[in-house]
């Protein structure tokens, strides 16, 4: 009886799988943290590939902004030095629906981003509002979804962390470039 075969089981990265796939890993961060009525702000959406291999064209990032919200505007890119680095962006103020689309791959490590801005009605009412339906979907990884609750207020919001991966967060993944999901996985996570 030999401890190698136990030892090599435990040794294993957690989640490791045959073959390497991409991942995503989503980001929102409003600006400014409050929109104040009669400004303007954007929402800027973050896509990481986070998976060991490239994520394959096309992929969408897109969002639909709550009311009052009225869009604007939409711009990406990418920061993947084999691409040329310039989604395609559209945008249906009616509907509040943005849209920026990737037809060329992606590197792992690599992002996309897209600004999604808009204007605040002048007499926008303070209240918070959450962008719900925010996504990246294709590339060959699942979709991912994010919301992020941001307040219409005049003043400035007090100093503090955004909420969820637009707050203090990190890439995790295993040995093999997958994410790692499995508890204890990050032996150097802060925890607050």
């Amino acid at each position: 009886l030999t401890a190698a075969p136990c030892m090599a089981a435990l040794l294993a990265p957690a989640g490791a799988s045959a073959e390497a796939a991409p991942a995503w890993k989503l980001t929102i961060t409003p600006a400014p943290t409050n929109f104040a009525p009669g400004g303007k702000g954007e929402y800027a959406l973050i896509a990481t590939n986070v998976g060991a291999e490239e994520a394959k064209a096309p992929f969408v990032l897109k969002a639909t902004l709550p009311a009052p919200l009225e869009l604007v505007g939409a711009a990406g890119g990418d920061d993947d030095p084999a691409t040329n680095g310039n989604p395609t962006c559209t945008v249906e103020p009616l509907t509040r629906k943005a849209i920026c689309a990737s037809s060329e791959p992606l590197g792992s490590g690599y992002e996309m981003t897209a600004h999604f801005r808009f204007k605040v009605p002048s007499g926008a009412s303070p209240e918070t509002i959450v962008l719900e339906d925010a996504s990246i979907e294709g590339g060959g990884a699942s979709t991912v979804s994010q919301q992020m609750a941001a307040p219409i207020q005049p003043d400035p919001v007090s100093f503090g962390f955004l909420e969820g991966e637009s707050g203090l967060s990190a890439l995790f993944a295993g040995e093999d470039g997958n994410p790692s999901t499995a508890a204890a996985s990050h032996p150097y996570q802060l925890a607050l």
